[in-house]
Formats: structure tokens, sequence, C-alpha cells
């Protein structure tokens, strides 16, 4: 700090080491003179908190005039060779006189950090550090020395302009770095759409308009490999269609859209407007299921002798009663909803397909989640076969496994592994056998296939069986054996 004094009038100017040779304006005179490069020797820069001016700067004399009027003392603080000094360590000065204290007026509590601090010495420390400063009234300038000024309001809107510049930084990284990571380990998700509306839907994913996907409401439409940092969302765009257009459709301007909820490694399932009835299925109940026979003793019995005799099969309409007995109403429970997540239902039975995702993990043992099941197609295993159910159209279909059973049709005996398919659909109740390399007296290693048709509204049946070996056909029907090639 450089002290001189104006030219003209006398009055001290004060100016930084760094402007040493430029030129200051005095403040009382206006006259124009260059800064010098050292401070004058009579001047002097004082801090007295009784002062009217805290800091103020004099010559000799009026230093004098000052201690001699007991206005200075000890404790007065002056700028010397580069810092501020007691006036009690460079002069013999007694300490100044404090004034009385009013004992009527009230007393004040004052933080030493609402103080403000003197020219060159350093700030008390901010209690916590760190990002305080930033916030604080007085602004970034709170970790420098001198005297504290208020940051403006621009200033502080700025350091929280970069605050929030950081966050979103670090944020987006993290969010990029998910995405490798997930992507590099196949933590892919699936989204399975069914459409139970009565028209088919085109469908779109996150806006990407050039593959738009048809879902008809016989079939899902599965969107994999959705790759997401963590539990996010994707947007399905869709709009109706009549599925014969040619070429891909446009995007018509009054589409739908739908905010589905993902997370890797996750399959949801999304109920188009809530207008499909799902049915849950428990553990229990797929395990009852799984220990259940298909084709109950004393029904199996009766059919095998009506394929013997070569009869109408009639115990195939018990059979399916039976079946139906123990797997439908009882063991589902109807649910509805726009949005099923694996965390709530398994999906074992939706086929809803990993894509190139990585393999999932074995169910644990006390996994007590039950099993959704699509509003049209049902297929469930049981012990020795399995049941298809189409609930839309009421079809049923029942497949069992006949090993090591002897048949002997119209005398033709016939044995080895069969199997038999009961399936009622579209008024029809149709009954199939099927076997191969089976042992026959007629014919080597022969291909055998038994079919029966019942009408349901006629009540008539037709069947026929069908032996193949080689080039050769057999063939058993109501006109008869006979070859047929």
């Amino acid at each position: 700090m450089v002290l001189f004094k104006c030219g003209k009038c006398g009055r001290i100017l004060q100016a930084q080491d760094a402007d040493a040779g430029a030129e200051m304006q005095c403040a009382s005179c206006g006259t124009a003179q260059p800064v010098p490069p050292a401070s004058d020797p009579d001047c002097h820069l004082i801090y007295s908190e009784t002062a009217p001016e805290p800091t103020f700067a004099v010559t000799d004399e009026q230093f004098a005039a000052l201690i001699a009027d007991k206005k200075l003392g000890a404790d007065d603080l002056m700028y010397h060779e580069g810092g501020w000094k007691q006036l009690g360590s460079l002069y013999e000065l007694p300490l100044k006189e404090l004034p009385a204290v009013n004992q009527d007026q009230p007393e004040i509590a004052v933080a030493l950090r609402e103080l403000k601090p003197l020219d060159g010495f350093p700030k008390l420390p901010r209690k916590g550090g760190g990002w305080s400063g930033w916030f604080s009234k007085k602004g970034a300038a709170a970790a420098s020395s001198g005297p504290e000024e208020a940051v403006p309001l621009g200033r502080r809107i700025l350091n929280w302009c970069k605050v929030a510049l950081a966050l979103a930084v670090v944020c987006y990284g993290v969010y990029r770095a998910m995405l490798i990571y997930n992507y590099f380990n196949k933590k892919f998700a699936s989204v399975a759409v069914y459409n139970q509306t009565a028209k088919p839907m085109y469908f779109t994913r996150d806006g990407n308009e050039s593959e738009p996907r048809l879902v008809s409401p016989t079939s899902p439409g599965v969107f994999t490999d959705i790759n997401v940092p963590w539990s996010w969302h994707t947007s399905l765009d869709y709009w109706p269609g009549d599925g014969k257009s040619l070429g891909m459709p446009a995007k018509p301007a009054d589409h739908k859209t739908v905010k589905v909820p993902v997370a890797p490694m996750q399959d949801t399932v999304v109920n188009l407007e809530g207008a499909g009835k799902f049915h849950s299925l428990s553990k229990d109940a797929k395990q009852t299921l799984e220990a259940t026979e298909p084709l109950p003793k004393e029904y199996k019995v009766m059919l095998l002798k009506q394929l013997n005799a070569n009869q109408a099969p009639e115990a195939a309409r018990e059979i399916l009663d039976a079946v139906l007995a123990k797997v439908a109403e009882p063991q589902f429970v109807a649910v509805t909803g726009v949005f099923f997540h694996e965390r709530e239902f398994r999906f074992d039975l939706l086929n809803i397909g990993d894509g190139d995702r990585k393999p999932r993990p074995a169910p644990k043992a006390d996994d007590k989640r039950p099993y959704l099941v699509p509003p049209t197609e049902v297929r469930l295993p049981m012990k020795g076969g399995a049941l298809r159910m189409v609930k839309a159209k009421e079809d049923v279909e029942v497949t069992v496994s006949l090993p090591r059973t002897t048949l002997s049709p119209a005398g033709n005996q016939i044995s080895g592994n069969f199997t038999l398919t009961i399936r009622r659909d579209l008024g029809k109740l149709t009954v199939a056998l099927s076997g191969s390399s089976l042992r026959c007296d007629f014919a080597p290693k022969p291909t055998l296939s038994y079919t029966a048709t019942l009408d349901l509204k006629r009540n008539a049946w037709q069947y026929a069986w069908v032996w193949t070996s080689g080039q050769n056909q057999w063939r058993l029907d109501g006109q008869g054996f006979r070859q047929t090639k």
C-alpha cells in the first residue's frame, strides 16, 4: 500500500503497490499526479474503533496531535512495513481510556463473525467450511483477507448456476456409465403389449417412427433389449390400424401415448387401456396342476376300449370336463390393470422371450409371487401331459403321453409310445392319436395316426386310423380295413 500527499492541496492519497507509476486523480482538488513507488515517510494509515471513520490517513503532525489529545492509544493499529501493528509495539503509549458504560442501556450480544474484519487481516474461518462460502450472504469473498463486501446478487446467481451445472454433469456421467454397464452385462428390459381392444394397433417406442409394430388382439407385441440405467420409463405411441395397409403407416397427430415403467432385467406387461382380463395362478395351484393326471384312469380305460373297438371316442368329452373341473375357476384369480411387473408376478407362462438379455437367474425356493396368466391363451403343464386354453374362444386342448401302450383296433395289434390330443375348438371336438417307430403285425416300424372329429351341433362322429410304413399306407374307417397305397 502506498500513501502520498497531493502536490496541490496536501490531501493524503492511498493507492496499491501495483499502481506505482500510474496517474491518480485527487478526490479533493481533482489534480492528476503519478503514484510514487513508495509511501511518503510522514504519511501513516491508522485504525481506531473510536474514530468517526475507523481507517484514516494522517501526517506526522496530525499523528502527534492525536496522541497528545489521547485520541490514540497503545491498542490502536498502524499499517507499518506491509502489515497492521499495534501502536504500543511501535511507540511507548498508554492504553486508551475506554468510555464509561451506560448501565441503563441493555446489553447487546454480537457474534464475532458479524464484525467487519480489518484490511490485511485474515477472516475468521466459517463453521462447516466447504460449500458454505458459495451461498452465504458474503459470497465467495469469505476466504479472502481484508474487509468483506456483500457479493452482488448476479454473482450469487452465477455461483448457483455453476453448482447446478456441475451437478448436471455428474448426473449425466452416472447415467451414461450405468447405460454402458448394463449394455455390456446384458441387463436389458422387455415390454410385452397385450392389445385386447377391438382393433389392431400400431406401436412405436420412444418416438422411433421408422419401425412401427402391429399388435393384433390375438398375440402380444414384445419389445426386447431395452437399455435403461435404473428404474426408468419408456414411451409407447399407438394408434389404430386395419393391419392391411402396405408400407409403413405414418403416425397420426392424434395418436395416444403411454409411459411404461421399466427396469434392468425386468419384464413389464402392458394391458392396453385395461381392456384385457388377466388371471393369476398361485405357486401351490401350479404345483397341484403339475401333479394332476390329465387323463383320469376311469376315462382312460373307457377311451382305450373305444379306440380298440374302432368306436366313436365318446370318453373324450368326459376327459375334457374332468380336466376343466380341476383347473378352471378355483385355480385362477382374475386381475385387471394397465401394468404388470415382474416384481409382482412371475411371467413364466407369458413366453415374452429374453432376446439378447443375460440369462435370468433361477427363482428362489421361497418365491411366493403368483404366475400371471395371459387373457388369450394359457398353457399349463400337467403330469404326463399339458393343457392349453384360449379364453377368448373358450377353446381347450389336452395333450397326454401314453408310454408303452398296446392298441388293437379291429384286431390289428400295434404297440409303442403314443401321444393323445383332445381338442375342442370352433364347435368341434377333435381326438388325435399319433405314434412312430411302433411294433405292428403287418408292417415294419410304421407311423400311426388316428383322427376323430365330432360336430357338436350335429353330434356326428367321423374317425379313421392310418398306418404308414415306407411307401405303403393302410386305413381303417367306417368302410373297413384296407391298404390305400
